[in-house]
């Protein structure tokens, strides 16, 4: 999917561009990056002058990703129904996944601390015992 044709290749630009929304907003990721980037195309006054584009990060994790496509779905648009399959099909599989493997991680790390937790005590009462009887009874 393209952006139109007065964003694609803009010299800024930094990643893919993934597509425009019914605003003319044009959309972009970059890699393995989960960040989805908007460029707002430059507004002069009636012609004249010039102003900055306007690039912003539209979100980051999974909850605000989610909420952000979501907005697309029932659109008129056909530029956001494209740009919300696209995002839908390529961009949210990478954050399900990314949150998963957090999940994972998170999972693993309090397994390990469980068992740390286990073998403190079982050392502990097993140095006990062996004080009782390998120490000196006076």
């Amino acid at each position: 999917m393209e952006a139109d044709d007065d964003t694609h290749g803009h010299p800024e630009c930094h990643g893919e561009s993934i597509g425009t929304d019914a605003e003319h907003r044009a959309y972009y990721v970059c890699g393995d990056d989960l960040r989805l980037y908007r460029w707002d195309k430059p507004k002069g006054k009636g012609g004249l002058g010039f102003a900055e584009p306007g690039w912003g990060t539209v979100c980051v994790g999974l909850e605000e990703t989610s909420v952000f496509v979501a907005s697309f779905e029932k659109s008129g648009s056909k530029k956001e129904k494209e740009l919300f399959e696209y995002l839908m099909g390529m961009h949210m599989p990478s954050h399900l996944a990314a949150e998963e493997k957090r999940v994972r991680a998170e999972r693993a790390v309090a397994a390990r601390q469980g068992l740390t937790q286990i073998y403190n005590i079982t050392f502990s009462v097993t140095s006990s015992r062996l004080f009782l009887t390998t120490g000196t009874h006076t």
